[in-house]
């Protein structure tokens, strides 16, 4: 571990005199039915800290940090090898537009539920091509979100709800706005291990995605300058005692920046920073939960390429019925949204019309095709089945499509039965194609 002198020389800040590690008072703890202090980092099931790609911030700490933590946990599973980690890279080149190239947290969610998350096995680095491999995409659909909650956390009730989430190893997903943070070194003999705190976020956005991965009840810090650290007098002066007030007690955060951050890639932050923020992002915290791990056994598999992706519409079904599945990324409609005010779920883009899938081309590297995987629904038709290919409102396709064929799957993944379209490879057509697997009567 870096020295108190050397981490301070590493985050380029100074005194340490208004931080305390003292154990905090019976008044100051938020509940005695809360331990302490916890640590989901050392937990073998949360994943090593490291650095995120580009500003995909959102989903490293959507996917790889908490949906990944969660998959495992629940698994009785580590987080020891890439074959057991969780890959943010595909969501993140599906969802990140220009020119900003960020994405949503909500919306990694959203695709996860949707058809899971790879492995980083079987996408160990970022790329500009779509992941390209059929089976890689039915191994990322073991990997699938169930659910998530977005949580106000701006008063001692909310904060409540959140240290329990901790304490019950849920792992929580937080946003500041870090341009302009400052961060202080701690001194030595912290007991939960972390030795730095952040002391001020930025003033404005863009926010940073980042993870909460514990707590502890005892870090403080004297906000007032009053040479005391107090969670009971009113130290903001509007007259109530608030968590505004509380310089005691802290969240251990980890950023997606990497070790290189802070310490370790950790720091405190004050549980009162969430009560005077301005940010509106930074008065929620998020939690998600994971699917069971249910094997798919019928999907749709693709070979093709296309000179765009965003403008490409996939549709599957019947001749009376063409468009009875679309995968959600390749159709214009929104996904379903239950009722909210928070700003997480009203940023989504996925809640929001099409076109979602970013532009690019659906190929690989070297311009070959790629083959993708999609699930479909247990019951969906064999025997007569369609498939349509077609352009976005204003768009025209360009490509072809190789092969395509629906599959069924045993329990352990092997190809048991396929229903091939005839008649492949085809150009794609500038209006859209669609194929039948009987020719029509």
């Amino acid at each position: 571990m870096k020295s108190l002198t050397a981490l301070a020389l590493s985050i380029g800040l100074a005194s340490t005199s208004s931080l305390s590690s003292c154990r905090s008072s019976p008044s100051a703890s938020i509940s005695r039915n809360l331990p302490q202090r916890v640590n989901l980092t050392t937990r073998p099931w949360f994943p090593p800290i490291v650095r995120q790609e580009s500003f995909s911030c959102a989903q490293h700490a959507g996917l790889y940090y908490i949906l990944g933590a969660e998959i495992a946990r629940s698994r009785s599973t580590t987080a020891s090898s890439p074959a057991l980690r969780l890959s943010p890279s595909h969501a993140y080149l599906l969802l990140a537009t220009p020119p900003s190239r960020r994405s949503h947290l909500i919306d990694g969610w959203i695709l996860a539920a949707d058809s899971g998350v790879p492995l980083e096995s079987d996408l160990p680095s970022p790329s500009p091509t779509l992941m390209s491999g059929f089976h890689k995409y039915r191994r990322a659909l073991l990997n699938r979100a169930r659910s998530w909650q977005v949580l106000p956390l701006s008063d001692t009730p909310s904060l409540h709800k959140a240290l329990h989430l901790l304490a019950n190893q849920h792992p929580l997903a937080t946003e500041f706005p870090i341009q302009g943070a400052k961060v202080l070194p701690f001194p030595a003999g912290t007991p939960s291990g972390c030795r730095a705190i952040v002391s001020s976020w930025g003033s404005s956005g863009p926010g940073h995605a980042m993870v909460y991965a514990g707590f502890d009840q005892s870090i403080g810090r004297d906000c007032n300058g009053d040479g005391r650290i107090t969670s009971d007098i009113d130290i903001t002066g509007d007259g109530r005692v608030t968590l505004a007030d509380r310089e005691q007690g802290a969240f251990l955060a980890v950023n997606p920046w990497g070790r290189s951050w802070a310490d370790r890639g950790m720091a405190w932050v004050l549980f009162r920073d969430h009560s005077i923020t301005r940010w509106p992002w930074s008065q929620y915290v998020a939690t998600v939960q994971p699917a069971p791990s249910r094997p798919p056994r019928t999907m749709l598999k693709l070979s093709l390429h296309c000179a765009d992706r965003s403008a490409l519409r996939i549709a599957a079904g019947t001749p009376d019925r063409p468009l009875l599945w679309q995968p959600l990324l390749f159709r214009s409609s929104p996904t379903p949204q239950q009722p909210s005010n928070n700003v997480w779920e009203a940023f989504a883009r996925l809640h929001q019309n099409g076109p979602h899938i970013t532009k690019g081309p659906l190929a690989s590297s070297s311009q070959k095709p790629v083959e993708l995987g999609f699930i479909l629904p247990d019951n969906f038709p064999t025997t007569n089945w369609s498939l349509s290919l077609s352009p976005s409102p204003g768009s025209r396709l360009s490509g072809h499509l190789h092969t395509a064929s629906i599959v069924h799957l045993s329990s352990d993944g092997r190809i048991t039965r396929e229903f091939p379209l005839p008649n492949l490879p085809a150009p794609l057509q500038p209006l859209g194609t669609t194929w039948l697997s009987k020719p029509p009567r």
